[in-house]
């Protein structure tokens, strides 16, 4: 009996439980294996359920053995970890300053209430 042949991003993106938008991310930048009948960029897709899980099973190996994108995969990640870093700590210093503000206006309300009192 002849494999199933998925013939429409929906029924690919079904078959690997992901969404249309994804699938055609991982054909644009991962190689997914798609076909298109016409060799057009923009032509119908089809693809074989043998053919996604066999990429799948590489992607895992890849990624296990430390495959060619680990390097760039680490260094990416470790570069937006320090962007982070880096707003983090301007978040906290703002953070501090308006403590010290809100802590001055309610110091001179309390004063201006009680000389209000006073008077």
């Amino acid at each position: 009996m002849p494999e199933k042949i998925l013939n429409s991003w929906k029924e690919i993106a079904r078959y690997v439980g992901r969404g249309v938008r994804t699938v055609q991310r991982w054909e644009r930048d991962l190689e997914f294996p798609v076909r298109r009948p016409r060799h057009k960029q923009r032509s119908a897709v089809v693809a074989l359920p043998a053919e996604i899980d066999a990429w799948f099973l590489k992607a895992s190996h890849r990624l296990e053995n430390g495959g060619p994108h680990a390097a760039h995969d680490w260094r990416s990640f470790h570069d937006r970890t320090q962007l982070l870093l880096a707003r983090a700590t301007v978040l906290q210093a703002n953070t501090l300053s308006l403590r010290e503000q809100v802590a001055r206006a309610l110091e001179l309300g309390d004063r201006l209430r009680d000389s209000r009192k006073s008077a």
